[in-house]
């Protein structure tokens, strides 16, 4: 089974399903139907959002991008940004929480 038919598109709807989550971060997929939206927020960790499903329209600090299926970005604490689907997508979202740093 491919990580994208791991999740469902639901009806005006945002599908949300956490694969693994522990104190370090978690992974978690998201699908987005047509017409929705994550409006702008920061998020409090390291994240990184890879699209598995269609293209995803971002906009990161201001900045309007579209992602297609296989790519990703990469964002430190704090950034801001939203999502909007003006087509269904499924993305992978992936958090890691800080922790102690190497001396």
């Amino acid at each position: 089974m491919e990580l994208k038919d791991k999740i469902d598109y639901s009806h005006g709807q945002i599908n949300k399903l956490e694969i693994l989550s522990n104190a370090g971060g978690s992974v978690t997929l998201l699908a987005f139907d047509k017409g929705t939206e994550l409006g702008t927020h920061k998020a409090p960790c390291d994240a990184m959002i890879m699209v598995i499903d269609g293209t995803a329209d971002i906009t990161l600090e201001g900045n309007e991008m579209k992602l297609k299926e296989g790519e990703f970005l990469s964002m430190r604490p704090g950034v801001e940004h939203s999502l909007k689907a003006n087509k269904k997508f499924k993305v992978m979202l992936t958090k890691i929480n800080g922790g102690a740093q190497p001396a």
